[in-house]
């Protein structure tokens, strides 16, 4: 992907965009989450996002769009660009580093959840070249209760489909 202002290519894997990484690193990171919330598949991040979204603490922010981005996770996500993920941060930016607030300020703390950073090999080494001085947090939950808790969601899926949710009849 294309870095978004022209530099090179810092959302892919080429070798300008390493380069350009190495040297705009610093200053990138300010725009992106300060905290990076991973865990295990019913590990509770969807209860944790959803407390965050709906304000419970004013000075943390979760990302706009889907709960789970999996940006750093997913090759396709991946590749669509640095400026295109910064943009769930700060809708507003028309380049990469041109965040509206510093990255931690006393006022926002940026949040970015996701269960696929848990166990994807090429995660931790994009997030950490991306934002090297991001925070992690893992949420872990009891493995006997997690895994019964994956077979339910799986068993109900097959049995009502996806849209379980919203099927009365599959509670």
């Amino acid at each position: 992907g294309v870095d978004g202002d022209g530099d090179g290519d810092a959302g892919g894997d080429g070798e300008r965009g390493g380069e350009w990484l190495g040297k705009h690193r610093d200053s990138l990171g300010r725009c992106f989450a300060s905290l990076v919330v991973v865990g295990s598949q019913r590990s509770g991040l969807a209860s944790l996002h959803g407390a965050l979204k709906r304000g419970w603490d004013r000075r943390v922010r979760v990302h706009a769009g889907e709960r789970e981005q999996h940006f750093f996770s997913m090759d396709n996500h991946f590749r669509l660009g640095l400026l295109h993920h910064q943009r769930l941060f700060h809708p507003n930016a028309t380049a990469l580093r041109s965040c509206t607030e510093p990255r931690g300020s006393a006022a926002t703390v940026h949040v970015e959840l996701s269960s696929s950073y848990f166990d994807y090999p090429k995660a931790k080494l994009r997030i950490f070249s991306v934002m090297p001085r991001v925070r992690v947090a893992v949420l872990l939950r009891e493995p006997v209760a997690r895994a019964r808790s994956a077979f339910n969601v799986r068993w109900l899926t097959w049995l009502c489909g996806k849209l379980m949710w919203s099927r009365p009849d599959c509670w």
